[in-house]
C-alpha cells in the first residue's frame, strides 16, 4: 500500500487499493481517497514519544519522531504483515519499506529504534515478529550513542506509555525527556 499520512511517530494511514481497481481513483480528491481507502496502521513492537493532540501536551521529542517517520514513509509504498487490532482499532503490523532502488527492504520499527526515536513497546498485546532481542539491542545502542531522544540521557526518561498514563491521571510532567511541548 501507499502511506498517505503519518499521524504520530508510530502510526500512519495506508491506502490499500487492489491493482485492478486503481484506475477508479482518477478524479477523486486526496481527501476522498484518504477517507474511503485507508487503513490506520500502528507499528508493531515499538512506541514513540507522544505529539500534542486532543488538547494534551506532547513529549519533548514527539515532533522529531513524527518528522522522522514522515520523511521515511510519506508517499512511499510499504508492505505490512498484520498481527491484530489495538484498543483504538488500528491495525498492528510489521512494516517493511525499501529506502532506495538498490537497497534491501528494511523494517521501519527497527529503523525507528536505531534512530533513537522509538522504544521497545512492553504493553499488553505487544507483537515483535520474532525481533524482540534485536529491538532491545538496537534501543540499548541508541541510548549508548545518545542519538534521537536519547541525547538528553536516560536518567529522566519517561516512556511514551508512562507519559500517556500520567496524562490520563491529570498530572503534569516536567523536565528531561518528559518535558511537555505544545
Amino acid at each position: 500500500g501507499l502511506v498517505v499520512r503519518v499521524g504520530d511517530g508510530d502510526n500512519f494511514r495506508l491506502m490499500h487499493q487492489p491493482f485492478f481497481r486503481r484506475y477508479n481513483l482518477a478524479g477523486l480528491s486526496r481527501e476522498q481517497i484518504k477517507a474511503n481507502n485507508t487503513i490506520h496502521v500502528r507499528l508493531a513492537g515499538v512506541d514513540a514519544p507522544e505529539c500534542a493532540h486532543f488538547g494534551a501536551a506532547g513529549q519533548k521529542h514527539g515532533p522529531e519522531a513524527l518528522e522522522w517517520l514522515k520523511n521515511k514513509l510519506t508517499n512511499k509504498h510499504v508492505t505490512i504483515q498484520i498481527f491484530q487490532r489495538d484498543q483504538y482499532q488500528r491495525v498492528v503490523a510489521a512494516v517493511k519499506y525499501k529506502p532506495g532502488w538498490f537497497r534491501p527492504t528494511e523494517d521501519i520499527s527497527m529503523e525507528l529504534v536505531k534512530a533513537g526515536y522509538g522504544v521497545v513497546y512492553k504493553g499488553a498485546g505487544a507483537q515483535y515478529n520474532g525481533a524482540l532481542a534485536k529491538l532491545e539491542a538496537a534501543q540499548k545502542l541508541a541510548q549508548q550513542k545518545r542519538i534521537g531522544m536519547w541525547r538528553d540521557g536516560v536518567e529522566n526518561f519517561v516512556s511514551p506509555g508512562d507519559y500517556k498514563k500520567t496524562l490520563k491521571q491529570g498530572m503534569s510532567m516536567l523536565g528531561g525527556v518528559a518535558q511537555a511541548v505544545k
